[in-house]
């Protein structure tokens, strides 16, 4: 249990990471890395504002889940818990930022006349 509470957390951050990075156009439209949704990949700006808007749920949700995790960790009798400590918020901060980015670019795109 205590492995996967760890990967989990470590999965948070590294997808926060990836989104930070997305944001701040690093890491521009591919077909790999990122939020992939059509809305955000319509241009570089909207996937650029998709991101941006995606990065404070994703940061919240990893910084929480490592908090979580790391109590459960190190409180013997919250270990079989730590993988649920640690999934909420990292899935909580991914459907919350997958909302916010499409929205953000969803916007973008709007101002433009696109869409």
């Amino acid at each position: 249990m205590v492995i996967g509470t760890i990967a989990l957390a470590v999965t948070g951050v590294v997808l926060a990471v990836l989104v930070s990075l997305c944001a701040a156009g690093v890491i521009g439209p591919n077909p790999l890395v990122g939020i992939r949704l059509p809305v955000l990949l319509a241009s570089r700006d909207s996937w650029r504002e998709g991101h941006r808007s995606a990065a404070l749920p994703a940061w919240l949700g990893a910084v929480t889940a490592s908090v979580l995790g790391g109590v459960a960790v190190l409180i013997p009798a919250l270990a079989d818990w730590g993988i649920v400590f640690t999934a909420i918020p990292v899935l909580a901060g991914i459907v919350w930022g997958t909302v916010r980015a499409s929205s953000a670019a969803n916007a973008v795109l709007a101002n433009r006349g696109v869409g």
